[in-house]
């Protein structure tokens, strides 16, 4: 597949219009290194839709486009000790980890989040990465966190949750309203 088959046209995430304008773009852009056969260089384009005014990614990764770019990238967001025990420090200060609640992590990876938080809080993970999933089941396993393979808009789960963090996720999704929505 060809370099365009990484990004896909889409409507504004936020109010669906087809109307957009540029307001920035890279050209034949570099996402790490290109193999002999899969080339990762994409034009990337802002735009600002011309309803809402909401700025977005258009084109935005195709589902290929997520699939080549996890294979090499990994996670390119991975978080600090420090900036995790700060994130779980104000949860607890708004007394969002109780003993019994449930929180969900979309866009989890491995689960390294997940295992830092205290056992007394029920622990589940989402992400679409699949080899991520598998690597965080092996070294989780014995950790009671749970991590499920599915994409943001469609996995179920058998129970609510209490409280869902999303770190460096909604701006890469090409449907974020839907995503808050499910």
């Amino acid at each position: 597949m060809g370099s365009t088959a990484l990004m896909e046209r889409r409507p504004c995430p936020v109010c669906g219009s087809e109307r957009d304008r540029s307001i920035f773009n890279l050209d034949q852009f570099q996402f790490y290194c290109d193999s002999a056969d899969v080339p990762k260089r994409a034009d990337l384009r802002e735009a600002q839709c011309l309803d809402c005014l909401a700025i977005f990614l258009n084109p935005c990764y195709s589902r290929y486009g997520y699939e080549v770019l996890f294979a090499e990238a990994g996670c390119s967001y991975g978080s600090t000790e420090a900036h995790c025990r700060r994130q779980i420090e104000w949860m607890q200060s708004k007394n969002l980890l109780r003993p019994g609640s449930r929180l969900l992590d979309a866009g989890c990876f491995e689960g390294a989040f997940l295992a830092r938080l205290p056992e007394h809080v029920t622990r589940i993970g989402v992400d679409i990465d699949e080899p991520a999933i598998q690597r965080g089941r092996r070294a989780l396993a014995e950790s009671g966190v749970e991590l499920i393979l599915g994409d943001f808009e469609s996995f179920r789960l058998d129970q609510g949750v209490d409280v869902i963090t999303m770190f460096h996720v909604l701006e890469h999704l090409p449907r974020p309203v839907q995503v808050l929505r499910h």
